[in-house]
């Protein structure tokens, strides 16, 4: 009263599938179903698995098979509505080489005559083939048999009575082999063909509004505003007129990722109507969500005809207009006066619902602010400071910035939401200069301090004082003007 895990089926069995034991071989037998082919046998001595060859059709939900003692072999019959029934014989495990059939006499019970013979060849896989003979006569007894191709003309056993065919089968690989189905004979009872009788004209028209459908372009543009058709339809998908006025809510799924309009991107709707006496009405739809999004638009009946509702499912094939600039590279956060920043900046521009602008060439420009990014900075922003985007994404070169100081970098274009950067701290640049920053008295009286005092700052070669400079030591001296 145990359970014990052995060696799993090759392949998913599906619903309905259905095992024999061989009483002969002691092993069990297994087919697949739910439309599959495959046909296994289990080793219970070894716990292990064979492939055998595939059943010939697909099983389908519901296949059963049983084993026959007397011939020990196994009978499958195919499920799910299905008319297939085969043989399996144990112990070949392949396929003949080939094999032969031979049809009843068909009589036709008068001079005949014959148009074509067809049969089905979704039955006949690679490597197989099917050769179809064909023999007729008045007296059911002499058969001189002509090969005739699949749907080949039999206007040459017109005027006989008999007819039979007979179906050679071949395959060069004993792992398959073919079946022949649905074989169909055109004749014209009696040898006379009848003349054809052409009715006056019947209009067919649709029947009660039972169902709508939606109908558009469903590959778009982010932002784009595309038609889209709501249509009555009946039970076998006419087209059919409503016999009162209909009415639907209109909703998207993900919400917000799409809006209703009932003209071309003008008036916002959420409920839409098919009059009483038309069939369809049109309205607007405009997607408004990433790529990554599917919008669903869904149409439900509100009142009216009962007619259920209808989905359509948009892809977002490609942005909306340029609506935002976005630092996708900052620039570096610490540079020195009149020296590329480290990182340069790349900017990206996006529609409103992030996505990138990819067919945007728009020019963007740079600029430098003070860290409120408000109030432009007084020193030079040096560098390619316009850039027109390739692919929605400008990448600028060369930008540096002359003055110590804290700044931002300002992004601008026609049209999109500027961005400020991150803040950027600017240091001075090697020192190269002594400058005054006070002058001394212009007067004063010999021996006295002079009342004013001068002061004097080391600088680099943009007027950057070198406020981290305690050490350079500077040496004053009476100048080569003036006189003892």
């Amino acid at each position: 009263n145990s359970w014990s895990t052995l060696t799993v089926v090759p392949g998913p069995v599906g619903y309905g599938g259905a095992m024999i034991r061989n009483g002969a071989d002691n092993d069990i037998y297994v087919m697949r179903d739910y439309n599959s082919t495959g046909f296994y046998k289990y080793s219970i001595s070894g716990n292990s698995w064979s492939t055998l060859p595939v059943v010939p059709g697909a099983v389908g939900e519901g296949g059963a098979m049983i084993r026959n003692g007397a011939d020990n072999d196994i009978y499958v019959m195919r499920g799910n509505g299905s008319t297939g029934f085969y043989k399996y014989t144990i112990g070949r495990n392949e396929f003949a080489l080939s094999g032969a059939f031979e049809s009843a006499t068909i009589d036709m019970a008068a001079a005949s005559d014959f148009t074509t013979l067809a049969w089905d060849p979704s039955s006949q896989p690679a490597n197989t083939s099917i050769t179809l003979q064909v023999a007729a006569n008045n007296n059911n007894s002499t058969w001189a048999y002509t090969t005739v191709a699949n749907g080949g003309s039999l206007s040459g056993f017109n005027g006989n009575r008999y007819i039979r065919y007979k179906a050679s089968l071949a395959t060069t690989d004993t792992a398959v082999t073919s079946s022949l189905n649905d074989i169909t004979l055109n004749y014209v009872s009696g040898g006379s063909a009848y003349t054809a009788a052409t009715s006056d004209n019947v209009l067919v028209l649709g029947g009660p509004a039972s169902k709508v459908v939606l109908s558009g372009t469903v590959n778009v543009a982010a932002d784009a505003v595309t038609a889209l058709t709501i249509t009555a339809q009946d039970a076998y998908n006419n087209t059919t007129n409503v016999s009162a006025n209909t009415n639907f809510n209109l909703t998207v799924a993900p919400l917000a990722s799409g809006k209703f309009y009932s003209d071309v991107g003008v008036t916002e709707i959420t409920t839409t109507t098919i009059d009483s006496g038309t069939n369809n009405k049109v309205i607007y739809f405009k997607a408004t969500a990433a790529m990554a999004v599917q919008p669903v638009a869904t149409a439900a009946r509100a009142s009216g005809d009962s007619v259920g509702s209808a989905n359509l499912t948009y892809t977002i094939t490609g942005h909306g207009t340029p609506a935002v600039l976005a630092f996708t590279t900052q620039p570096s956060s610490s540079a020195t006066a009149g020296v590329n920043f480290l990182t340069q900046p790349v900017v990206t521009l996006y529609d409103t619902y992030s996505n990138v602008c990819t067919n945007s060439t728009l020019g963007i420009t740079l600029a430098a602010y003070q860290i409120d990014g408000t109030t432009p900075a007084a020193g030079t922003l040096n560098g390619n400071l316009s850039v027109n985007a390739i692919a929605g994404v400008a990448t600028f070169t060369g930008i540096n910035y002359t003055k110590a100081e804290s700044i931002k970098l300002k992004a601008t274009a026609t049209g999109p939401t500027a961005v400020n950067s991150n803040t950027i701290v600017v240091a001075a640049n090697t020192p190269t200069k002594i400058v005054i920053l006070t002058q001394p008295s212009p007067t004063s009286i010999a021996g006295l301090e002079f009342g004013q005092q001068p002061v004097f700052a080391v600088q680099d070669i943009y007027n950057n004082t070198i406020i981290s400079d305690n050490s350079t030591q500077i040496t004053l001296s009476r100048g080569a003007t003036g006189t003892d």
